[in-house]
């Protein structure tokens, strides 16, 4: 039986979070939040989390996963083009071949893999 409580909550925050290697700390600062905000949210003491839409696309998850455990728990991270074109445009310029070079070289492997 699925746990619909605060904790069992709690618990599959905690688990992506830890799935993913990123710390209490690391997911504060990318929601913009305290980190005792997330302990809060781990152990069950602080409610649903108000910030469930964002931190189900930080997690690689959903929000039903998080809520109801329904679902895949992993979906790939949504990256818009506009979001790769600004990352490579933040790049040193140096770096841009190289960037450009790997995402092809992922794509490729995409396509021979289909």
């Amino acid at each position: 039986m699925v746990d619909l409580s605060a904790k069992g909550v709690g618990a599959r925050i905690k688990r992506r979070r830890n799935a993913l290697g990123v710390s209490q700390l690391k997911l504060a600062k990318t929601l913009h939040i305290p980190q005792q905000t997330i302990g809060g949210w781990e152990t069950g003491k602080a409610r649903r989390p108000r910030l469930l839409l964002e931190l189900s696309k930080v997690l690689c998850t959903t929000q039903e996963w998080l809520l109801r455990e329904e679902g895949p728990e992993e979906i790939a991270p949504i990256v818009s083009k506009a979001e790769i074109g600004a990352t490579i445009e933040s790049l040193d310029p140096r770096l841009v071949p190289a960037a450009l070079e790997f995402l092809r070289r992922l794509g490729d492997r995409d396509t021979e893999a289909a």
